[in-house]
């Protein structure tokens, strides 16, 4: 018997996953029970049940192979090698090691500035900030784990090639996700092969082809590299699963950093009251645009601190 047969939902759910399917592929929107062994939760009340580490869960297995990326952290199915995996990346982002790298990205974010106001201040031209905040994520996050960037934030209206891939390979999970020898296929042909049916993974090869030059430069400029230090197996650090767990970290990192980027500026755009106050607490705090202050500091601000809070 079905261990989750007592929540309600339509019967066709207890013996096919096709059911699941159609609302992601193709109609879109959440119920209660979507296949024989998961649910959908809408509560978030729900969110301390589901987020705890007093009862671990695996996840589910056909996601393993949605992003093809089956061996780095954000695809492990196994809960405990997942925390291995995720304790061995921890260093990254601690809290010390951002501060040291927030001159870089203070760099980044005054060009995407610069660029704003020089290109589209008192003009009637578009800027989709989607675009604009992925090619600052991604010169950020490729920076801070390999020491170089593409130089995003330089191409035109602030589209490239690489952030187009990576949202379109996002929005394939919902497909590859429920047929999962759709990438192990695709993964298995040769490269030149694969970029001719799918141009869009070009840049995203690029990518991983250039994680396979790491071991040739300087491992103190490359903070990825932390890892061949770690106490993880041996087996953790062949170069295939380092080539997954690198790309996986950049996807998530732009994803998430231009998503919430992006949200935050619509809201105080289109909420003029938020919008002033958000400014107001900005000129007070900052009233030489010349001199910035540190992360620190602008950590320090409330009113910022609950615009990004909101947005997260």
């Amino acid at each position: 018997m079905s261990p989750i047969k007592h929540f309600p939902g339509p019967k066709l759910t207890a013996v096919t996953e096709w059911y699941e399917i159609y609302f992601d592929v193709i109609k879109g929107g959440p119920i209660i029970r979507i296949n024989p062994t998961e649910i959908h939760i809408s509560d978030p009340d729900f969110w301390d049940v589901v987020y705890t580490n007093s009862a671990p869960y695996d996840k589910v297995k056909k996601w393993k192979y949605r992003f093809g990326l089956p061996d780095g952290a954000h695809s492990t199915v196994s809960h405990d090698l997942h925390h291995r995996r995720r304790a061995a990346l921890n260093p990254y982002f601690s809290k010390k090691q951002i501060a040291t790298f927030a001159p870089y990205i203070q760099e980044r974010a005054t060009k995407l500035c610069d660029r704003l106001l020089q290109e589209y201040k008192g003009t009637f031209k578009e800027v989709n900030l989607n675009d604009a905040w992925a090619v600052f994520a991604t010169d950020v996050v490729t920076y801070y784990l390999f020491s170089w960037s593409w130089d995003f934030l330089s191409y035109p209206s602030f589209v490239a090639p690489f952030t187009t891939s990576m949202r379109a390979l996002a929005n394939a999970a919902h497909i590859t996700g429920h047929f999962p020898w759709l990438m192990p296929f695709f993964l298995s042909l040769p490269e030149s092969v694969l970029a001719l049916i799918n141009p869009a993974m070009r840049p995203i090869l690029a990518l991983q082809n250039v994680n396979r030059s790491l071991s040739e430069r300087d491992h103190a400029e490359i903070r990825f590299l932390i890892l061949l230090s770690s106490d993880i197996p041996a087996e953790e650090l062949e170069i295939d699963r380092l080539k997954q767990e690198a790309t996986s970290i950049v996807g998530a990192g732009i994803e998430t950093t231009k998503s919430a980027l992006a949200l935050a500026s619509y809201y105080v755009l289109t909420n003029p009251e938020i919008g002033h106050r958000l400014r107001q607490e900005l000129r007070d705090a900052i009233p030489n645009s010349t001199k910035i202050p540190s992360l620190s500091e602008l950590e320090r601000l409330p009113y910022l601190t609950a615009v990004i809070r909101e947005c997260e």
